[in-house]
Order: structure tokens, then C-alpha cells, then sequence
């Protein structure tokens, strides 16, 4: 967790997968920290020091993936977008299937 949280930078270059990163990345970022935090856990005092880092990241790389909703008219995501807040990645893909687009409710909907 503190690795994770001291040493993961999601101002980068690159172009990434919503879908991909959303339920793998972000999903494990808010999964973790619910699991930190939940008082009905099974492992007492699993991270007794942390302090929301975990959290802060999610928070971080969601308001990453956000402008691929905000460049559709639909509010349906691109299936792409840049990291580093640059240009919503362009390619000759920019459809996003329904399945997609719908699953990336249950990490959102946590973030709200």
C-alpha cells in the first residue's frame, strides 16, 4: 500500500484503455482502500497507519479518465484517452460498446 501510494504517478504520457483501466486500476485502487477502512472487515488493523492514500490515487486517475465522457455528445465514454489531461486519444476505433461504458458505473458510482 505504500509503495502504491509513495511511488504511483498517473501524469504520464500514454494513452489508455477506459475500460481496461477503469475496472483494473481504478477498481483496484477503491477496492483496496475499502477493504483498509471498513470496520466490518475480517483482518483487524490491516493498514494502521494509512491515511486515504489509496484513495487520493483513485481520485487522481479518475479525474484523468473523465474527458473521455465529457468529448462525446452522448456522455458515452471514448475508448481511449490520454493520461497526462493531453488530447483524448484519436484512432480509427471510437466506438465503446455498451458493456463497456455501463460497468464503469459501479467505480464511478463509489467515487460520487
Amino acid at each position: 500500500v505504500d509503495f502504491v501510494v509513495e511511488s504511483v504517478d498517473f501524469n504520464q504520457p500514454y494513452s489508455v484503455n477506459v475500460f481496461e483501466v477503469t475496472i483494473r486500476v481504478l477498481g483496484a485502487l477503491l477496492s483496496s482502500h475499502s477493504l483498509i477502512v471498513d470496520p466490518e472487515q475480517m483482518i483487524p488493523n490491516l493498514h494502521p497507519k494509512y491515511k486515504g492514500g489509496l484513495l487520493s490515487k483513485a481520485i487522481d486517475l479518475a479525474d484523468r479518465i473523465i474527458p473521455s465522457f465529457e468529448k462525446t455528445k452522448s456522455g458515452v465514454p471514448l475508448p481511449r484517452v490520454k493520461l497526462d489531461g493531453g488530447a483524448v486519444h484519436t484512432s480509427n476505433r471510437t466506438d465503446t460498446t455498451i458493456a463497456s461504458a455501463t460497468s464503469l458505473v459501479l467505480e464511478f458510482g463509489l467515487l460520487r
